[in-house]
């Protein structure tokens, strides 16, 4: 496993899963650290976390700030973001992280078979700080015009 190719295909899998499916311009940032995502409230956060297995194996959690979520998901089912429900804002993060890690994976190696499990809403008091199987952690942060969301990648 090499960790830049690594790193690349989740930053491709993100530019494509938002800025081709969901239209939000994006930056890539490299001045947020992974511990900032946990100083936020958990009101103000959606998070989302699927498992894989494979030639590698682990899971990811995407972390989306609320209103970002809710903006996303108006514009995905086609409604006013005030018109959104949770369990909605929550199924578009799900379907996100799931996107995001399929494409990594096709990203990183076309020809390698990963299963992905079935995406799950994490609450940010259950979402592991330190995992203590971890082999080796990947965090990408992601700026949009209004706020960031990150996507970290945990091996076991």
């Amino acid at each position: 496993m090499e960790r830049n190719a690594l790193t690349a295909a989740m930053k491709t899998s993100i530019s494509d899963v938002l800025e081709t499916m969901f239209f939000v311009p994006l930056e890539f940032s490299d001045t947020v650290r992974r511990d900032d995502r946990w100083s936020l409230d958990e009101k103000d956060m959606v998070m989302s976390k699927v498992s894989f297995t494979g030639p590698l194996n682990g899971y990811f959690v995407l972390s989306v700030p609320l209103d970002m979520a809710r903006s996303i998901t108006g514009d995905f089912v086609g409604r006013n973001e005030d018109n959104v429900s949770q369990k909605e804002i929550e199924g578009t993060v799900q379907e996100i992280v799931n996107m995001m890690a399929g494409s990594t994976f096709f990203n990183y190696d076309d020809q390698a078979v990963f299963s992905l499990g079935i995406p799950e809403v994490v609450h940010l008091l259950e979402a592991p700080r330190e995992e203590p199987n971890c082999k080796e952690r990947f965090f990408v942060v992601v700026q949009t015009p209004d706020n960031y969301l990150a996507l970290e990648m945990v091996m076991t």
